[in-house]
């Protein structure tokens, strides 16, 4: 298991590490439920990722503010590769597409999904001679980079892509109030 450089607040991980930046992408909910708990925490899952990843790829954190632009040395390599210099995270795609449920779990007050990146890799791209260009090589695991997109370096602004806005949770809340409504009606025979 990965840890943090004690004051850094950086990860650090063996090559081919599992880490998932700590309770990041933790979606936890407290309501009562009258619904199977399995099926509650699939809705909260399948709604997160897709938050997530329309968030994301739309270049908003999770404060719904705009990503930190790029460092200029590295948007001028983009444009000249002739990429998009729009913080998005999609330059490969690979990580967005990474992003799925990691695990679950019921708990006494209600249950909690984890969801981030996986550990599958995508092609390594050089933007060298500006050209944008796969090299044939494979780039560290999605959950590494994720962790380095998420809380930054120090050559690279923090773009904290893991986690639910304050309306993405009111929307889990409300779909998992309607889900333990259609239930009731249903017991109660209507």
């Amino acid at each position: 298991m990965s840890r943090f450089r004690r004051g850094q607040g950086r990860p650090q991980s063996p090559r081919g590490g599992r880490f998932q930046p700590r309770n990041a992408g933790t979606i936890r909910f407290t309501q009562r439920i009258h619904v199977d708990a399995g099926k509650a925490l699939a809705l909260m899952s399948t709604l997160a990722v897709g938050f997530v990843k329309k968030r994301t790829s739309s270049g908003r954190d999770v404060a719904g503010n705009p990503f930190a632009a790029y460092r200029p040395s590295y948007a001028s390599a983009l444009r000249k590769g002739g990429e998009s210099t729009k913080v998005d995270l999609t330059l490969t795609g690979g990580l967005i597409n990474s992003i799925a449920e990691l695990g679950r779990a019921v708990t006494a007050d209600g249950g909690e999904v984890r969801i981030g990146p996986g550990t599958g890799t995508s092609p390594r791209v050089s933007l060298a001679n500006g050209v944008a260009r796969r090299t044939g090589g494979r780039g560290p695991a999605h959950n590494i980079v994720g962790a380095y997109i998420h809380f930054g370096t120090p050559k690279m602004a923090a773009r904290k892509f893991l986690g639910l806005t304050l309306k993405e949770r009111q929307k889990i809340s409300k779909a998992l109030t309607r889900q333990s409504a259609r239930v009731l009606k249903e017991k109660r025979g209507g």
